[in-house]
């Protein structure tokens, strides 16, 4: 595990059958996110199998956090596009801004799992929320967010 998102989430994850595997698929993910990020990439695809995975292991953590959690991660997520930003890229740099600020903090672990839940929200909806045109001044999340 070399992402700091990572060994974060490692920290405060419950043990289950499924923790090892999930670890390395969000460590997987971050990488891929990466090269997206300075629009070098395309949006990631999600297999059914990583996509269970994740469910299995988030569902047991949703509603765990609270108001401020969301506040604090939908800070680095809820962002305009700008006229010139690659949809894409912007919303991959803004999943990679919240993981590098939110795991050196020792965020508490409803803050962690609710980024983990956007994280998944964001790349299963195959690219939806970063392919809302620059120019349409849309939020990315939509009305009401994920």
């Amino acid at each position: 595990m070399s992402h700091a998102l990572t060994r974060a989430v490692a920290r405060v994850l419950p043990a289950s059958r499924d923790r090892d595997a999930y670890l390395a698929l969000l460590e997987a993910r971050l990488r891929t996110l990466e090269p997206v990020a300075k629009g070098r990439g395309r949006w990631p695809r999600v297999s059914r199998q990583q996509r269970a995975l994740a469910r299995r292991v988030l569902r047991r953590l949703e509603g765990v956090w609270d108001d401020g959690d969301e506040n604090l991660v939908r800070g680095f997520l809820d962002k305009w596009l700008g006229p010139s930003e690659e949809p894409a890229a912007a919303a991959a740099r803004s999943l990679l801004r919240a993981a590098a600020a939110l795991a050196p903090i020792h965020s508490r672990p409803g803050t962690l799992y609710f980024l983990l839940w956007e994280m998944e929200s964001m790349l299963t909806s195959s690219g939806e929320l970063a392919r809302i045109p620059a120019q349409s001044g849309v939020n990315r999340s939509g009305p009401g967010g994920c």
